[in-house]
């Protein structure tokens, strides 16, 4: 493993978790979401998803695909001791996801 896939800014420690690489993924680009960046869902999304690594594009994956990512991501939250994330919370990440997933095919 090289050093360039380090954490070389420090900040996933700072979120209260120890995260030492940056996958491999696109990040998120807020112009590339159609305005949408005033909805609960994209504040949540940015927030939790952005305070422990590169919060990533939602077209990265297909909305299908998203709820056991949010699921399994909720998991570690919790390991790590963090607020858990609320059903509230998640549905309208999900919902922001599903707006902006990789187009269904």
């Amino acid at each position: 493993m090289g050093s360039d896939l380090l954490d070389p800014g420090g900040l996933a420690p700072a979120a209260g978790i120890s995260i030492g690489l940056r996958p491999a993924i696109d990040p998120l680009e807020p112009g590339a979401l159609d305005g949408d960046t005033t909805s609960p869902g994209y504040r949540s999304f940015r927030q939790r998803c952005g305070g422990c690594h590169v919060a990533p594009s939602p077209s990265g994956k297909r909305p299908s695909e998203w709820p056991s990512v949010v699921r399994r991501m909720g998991s570690y939250v919790e390991e790590a001791g963090l607020l858990p994330v609320g059903d509230e919370e998640r549905a309208a990440i999900l919902e922001f996801l599903d707006r902006h997933g990789r187009p269904r095919r």
